[in-house]
């Protein structure tokens, strides 16, 4: 597994790949995000990591992991905790975000080569009881964010929330 030194460098990297990608992205992106994350408004998440996904090269948007670390560095940003590959004991969760100990959001991605296949991600995260490392939580989001493979583009954005 690939990692950072430390939280300085990880930090700084994501800034500058962000910052890169799109230059606006604090003010346009990142701090709408943030506040849908805090005010629980799935459709507003769903809206920024769209937007976010067609700021992309269509030439780097080419598999599950690139997405989920695309996405990571944008949830990065807004300053929250945030986990890739989050181990468990029945498998690894694509992304978790920890909003001020009491919320959590639980994200598995999908590219899907066929629409017919909508649903595997929520599906996954509901087998596989991610939820279940972060019961002492007050609420807690099953997030499932599936992608096109030939669009490039966010063609299923489903959700379940969990309260302890």
């Amino acid at each position: 597994t690939l990692d950072y030194p430390n939280r300085e460098v990880r930090e700084a990297f994501n800034n500058e790949l962000l910052f890169y990608i799109t230059r606006d992205y604090k003010q346009y992106i990142t701090k709408p995000l943030e506040l849908a994350l805090i005010k629980e408004n799935l459709e507003e998440i769903r809206k920024q990591i769209e937007v976010f996904i067609n700021t992309i090269s269509y030439e780097v948007l080419k598999n599950e992991y690139v997405y989920a670390a695309a996405i990571y560095g944008l949830v990065y940003a807004t300053g929250y905790n945030v986990i890739i590959e989050d181990n468990t004991s029945k498998g690894r969760i694509d992304l978790t975000v920890v909003v001020e100990k009491k919320l959590v959001y639980i994200v598995e991605f999908k590219v899907l080569g066929n629409k017919k296949e909508k649903g595997k991600a929520l599906k996954q995260i509901k087998e596989k009881e991610y939820h279940r490392k972060y019961l002492n939580y007050q609420k807690i989001y099953l997030v499932g964010i599936e992608f096109d493979k030939l669009n490039k583009n966010v063609i299923n954005f489903e959700y379940e929330v969990i309260k302890s």
